[in-house]
């Protein structure tokens, strides 16, 4: 009788120290070291049922941050210092044609000591959108990624993608 119970036990702690380990992402070019309350989800795609019965799906986000949605992307770039702005760009052209009585929506690019940072925000018809591009100062590197939230947490997911943000660093 004791077996099971300690197995048990064992198996329970495991479990905890699971869900309370840091996901660290790290490349030869970066390491992404997120919060601690950033899960991974086991669900790569939710079905949707149409009107008319026909099932569709989306992708859903690889990672869930206390509610929030996020993905996120990285890899090299060919040292093009027009990527960010002509990203921008057609973020921009995007929103003008499809969602041009949105004034929530907002692009910047923005720079610190380290990085230049394209931020875009955008409702969704569920959800609201952060999509931003993190770039190395010489256009080698970049990485990306989408927090999803809602409308009623807009706090939440401006902290959140500064958090994100900051767990970012780019080695070379």
């Amino acid at each position: 009788m004791k077996k099971p119970t300690t197995f048990a036990t064992i198996l329970f702690l495991l479990c905890s120290f699971r869900t309370l380990a840091q996901i660290k992402i790290k490349t030869d070019m970066v390491e992404i070291n997120l919060p601690k309350s950033v899960t991974k989800t086991n669900i790569s795609q939710i079905p949707i049922v149409d009107n008319d019965g026909t099932i569709t799906s989306i992708p859903k986000p690889a990672y869930d941050y206390e509610g929030l949605g996020l993905n996120l992307s990285y890899g090299r770039l060919m040292g093009d210092t027009r990527f960010l702005a002509e990203s921008k760009e057609a973020l921009d052209n995007r929103h003008n044609r499809y969602g041009h009585n949105n004034e929530y929506y907002f692009t910047e690019i923005k720079s610190n000591e380290k990085y230049i940072i394209l931020i875009s925000r955008d409702r969704g018809w569920d959800n609201n959108c952060y999509l931003f591009y993190l770039v190395n100062k010489n256009f080698t590197y970049q990485v990306s990624g989408t927090l999803d939230f809602l409308p009623a947490e807009e706090v939440k997911a401006k902290k959140q993608l500064d958090e994100i943000l900051n767990s970012i660093n780019i080695t070379n």
